[in-house]
């Protein structure tokens, strides 16, 4: 299948397919909070990326998420298909976002990248944040993601407000 995940860089700025790839993806079609939505031109998308380069030295934190996470792109033979996001275990913010995150664009979507994008971004964690456990954070009626979750391994340990599934991996 040929998927692979690869930390974003500096050097995203010159890449047009990526620039193509982040305006093409609809608002509406994210699980996570979307920072991409207002990206339109080739300045805007040069200035998200210093703005997630900075989220990943915690030196920024956009609304609604946590103070430290790092950005990859997922790919499937050298095409983009998605992005992931692995978290900083802060024990009072990942409680409400988990570990990981996760998208794929809808065109690629059943075709088994989402399972080993998560299976990728998983191992990163457990990596990079010396951690033993991941948790992932899913809205109930995302069964889509559930399943994904649950193909790699993905354990449901609770329900919160009748909205969310936490899962640990």
């Amino acid at each position: 299948m040929g998927i692979y995940i690869r930390k974003l860089s500096k050097k995203d700025k010159e890449d047009k397919v990526l620039f193509d790839f982040v305006t093409s993806i609809s608002n509406e079609d994210t699980g996570f909070t979307n920072p991409w939505e207002y990206i339109e031109e080739k300045n805007s998308f040069n200035e998200w990326i210093d703005i997630m380069l900075k989220s990943s030295k915690g030196e920024y934190k956009a609304k609604c998420e946590v103070k430290k996470y790092s950005l990859y792109w997922i790919y499937s033979e050298d095409i983009p298909v998605g992005v992931g996001k692995v978290r900083e275990p802060d024990e009072e913010e990942i409680k409400h976002y988990g570990h990981i995150g996760y998208y794929i664009d809808s065109k690629y979507r059943g075709k088994g990248y989402a399972t080993e994008a998560v299976r990728l971004l998983v191992e990163e964690a457990k990596k990079t944040q010396k951690i033993e456990e991941v948790m992932i954070f899913i809205r109930i009626g995302n069964l889509s993601s559930r399943r994904v979750v649950e193909k790699c391994g993905g354990e449901l340990r609770e329900i919160v407000d009748d909205k969310a599934c936490k899962y640990y991996l």
